[in-house]
């Protein structure tokens, strides 16, 4: 399912989640605000992030940052056992300093029951191509995360 532009709605408890006229980018925070060279912020967080079994890309749609994350098959967690293949879609919907917050939802999996449930990122850039922090997602507890981004 492809994201719309200007506006993205679901059904969870926090709403709809949309593009608004205030600015998602808090430009005068941090230095990775604003990318080397002078290049338009929130440049930094745009690529492809992975982790095992995980993958996310980060792209420009318009005036907004959306992400598409994917679980492929073979994750298993000690938490939770193996996890079923799974996809999710949102939008970044704030940046200050180094710090990124994305909100979306589960667009599809083999496990029916999670598509529509809210998916959160809280994330922090703390070294070179490394994101790290928290995410909430179809097990409705908050989990840490991290991802490495693709060279």
């Amino acid at each position: 399912m492809k994201l719309p532009t200007a506006l993205i709605c679901f059904w969870l408890l926090n709403g709809c989640v949309g593009t608004s006229s205030a600015p998602i980018i808090d430009a005068s925070a941090a230095p990775c605000a604003a990318d080397a060279g002078g290049a338009t912020p929130g440049n930094w967080l745009i690529g492809r992030w992975t982790r095992p079994h995980n993958s996310l890309v980060i792209h420009r749609e318009g005036v907004s940052l959306v992400y598409e994350w994917e679980r492929a098959p073979g994750l298993v967690s000690a938490g939770w056992g193996e996890k079923a293949p799974a996809r999710g879609e949102g939008l970044v919907t704030r940046i200050t300093g180094c710090t990124v917050v994305m909100k979306g939802y589960y667009s599809w999996s083999t496990t029916r029951e999670i598509i529509g449930r809210e998916m959160t990122y809280r994330l922090n850039l703390d070294e070179p191509a490394v994101l790290r922090g928290e995410w909430y997602g179809a097990g409705r507890t908050w989990l840490p995360a991290y991802w490495r981004k693709e060279a």
